[in-house]
């Protein structure tokens, strides 16, 4: 869940469109034929960002989730952590 948290900040934050999709552990051919669709329209949408933002906004953004979600897991870690203190 930290990482979809940390997703979803940094979405708003940047003003992207962003949809999460979720699909389970089992990978049917529908859902692998969306991905093909979504993947193309990403290309798109990420190359009109490129102009926006600049060359590396997407290096960018994956540093910063990555920061975010490090430290969304130290959170829960400190919370298990107290709870298994006596």
């Amino acid at each position: 869940m930290g990482a979809y948290d940390a997703i979803d900040s940094l979405v708003k934050r940047w003003n992207l469109c962003y949809e999460r999709i979720e699909t389970g552990c089992e990978v049917t051919d529908s859902i692998e034929n969306l991905k093909k669709q979504y993947e193309s329209a990403n290309t798109i949408y990420f190359k009109s960002l490129e102009k926006k933002l600049g060359r590396n906004w997407k290096q960018q953004f994956d540093q910063e989730l990555q920061t975010l979600d490090s430290m969304n897991w130290m959170k829960i870690k400190h919370e298990i952590d107290s709870l298994n203190t006596p």
